[in-house]
């Protein structure tokens, strides 16, 4: 199979639930243990799908193909349940975030990359309704089949979370199949949006958001070093926007003292070569301690203390 040795993980435990999505959906929910056995997955179904779990590429992968063998093939991945996107936690709350669903393909990269680590995806708008997306696997990575149709299955399932009728995806090229990269035209309908999708999800994103917030507030009044507290910071930040990094950098007052946190989705991304000074600015003034941040695709950050 040609697999990377295990990391961390590589998949995250939403990608593994919209995957069993696709099998349950043609097989039934009894179906699912015997699959994972086959596929020689020890760990539960919850285990599996908890946000909080990461499987590696051998393990998704043998997992996909067992659900690909059991469907009766890939092609069968090409819609993936709407319930992938309604019912994995986080995963629809990221993507409401977004305006639009154009908003959501020119973003593809940075949403992806929250969910899987083996390949990196980018996105081209042709026109008004017409995108092509276009992901590369990482070095290590051998492509194979089952991946690149369950993207192509999201891909097409993604406009219901903005109410609208599924896309048209049409594979151009794959690295599969021998290509430089895979590519996917997606063709978007010019249906109006169903209201009341949308609008429950939207009520589904602001709960979220709010139960967000409160954690944030409980974290930075915890009385925790001023180290841990940045991390909250900056993990808050990553929560809301979606962006490939974020640095944030704060000089102490009194002593001169820097203090430097990132999070990207590459270590080696020019996110972690920031001066401090170019990403935040800390100033106190008449309204309290005022910080400005900024990400790495320019969004500001303001926070009054």
């Amino acid at each position: 199979m040609g697999e990377p040795p295990a990391t961390d993980g590589h998949y995250s435990g939403a990608s593994v639930r919209a995957l069993l999505n696709i099998a349950e959906a043609a097989l039934g929910a009894d179906a699912l243990p015997a699959l994972c056995r086959r596929a020689g997955e020890t760990r539960s179904i919850p285990t599996l799908i908890d946000p909080g779990t990461w499987s590696d590429y051998g393990q998704f992968r043998r997992l996909a193909e067992a659900v690909a063998e059991g469907v009766g093939g890939v092609d069968h991945f090409d819609i993936v349940p709407f319930s992938s996107w309604q019912a994995s936690p986080g995963l629809a709350d990221d993507v409401q975030v977004l305006s639009s669903l154009d908003a959501l393909l020119e973003r593809i990269g940075s949403l992806s990359a929250r969910y899987q680590r083996v390949t990196t995806m980018s996105s081209e708008k042709v026109r008004d309704g017409e995108w092509l997306v276009h992901q590369r696997y990482h070095e290590g990575m051998q492509p194979y089949p089952a991946h690149c149709a369950f993207a192509r299955g999201l891909l097409a399932q993604a406009p219901f979370v903005f109410g609208l009728p599924a896309a048209d995806v049409v594979e151009e090229t794959c690295q599969a199949r021998g290509d430089h990269r895979c590519t996917t035209r997606v063709t978007l309908a010019t249906s109006e949006s169903n209201p009341e999708i949308r609008a429950a999800l939207q009520s589904r994103v602001l709960r979220a958001r709010l139960h967000s917030i409160q954690e944030t507030i409980g974290d930075l009044v915890s009385g925790q070093s001023i180290e841990a507290v940045l991390d909250c910071i900056v993990a808050a930040a990553a929560r809301a926007v979606l962006a490939r990094g974020f640095v944030l950098s704060v000089v102490e007052p009194s002593s001169g003292r820097a203090h430097v946190r990132s999070c990207t989705e590459n270590p080696g991304s020019p996110v972690n070569s920031f001066e401090p000074t170019s990403v935040l600015r800390y100033s106190a003034s008449s309204n309290g301690n005022e910080f400005h941040a900024f990400n790495s695709s320019g969004v500001g950050l303001r926070t009054l203390s």
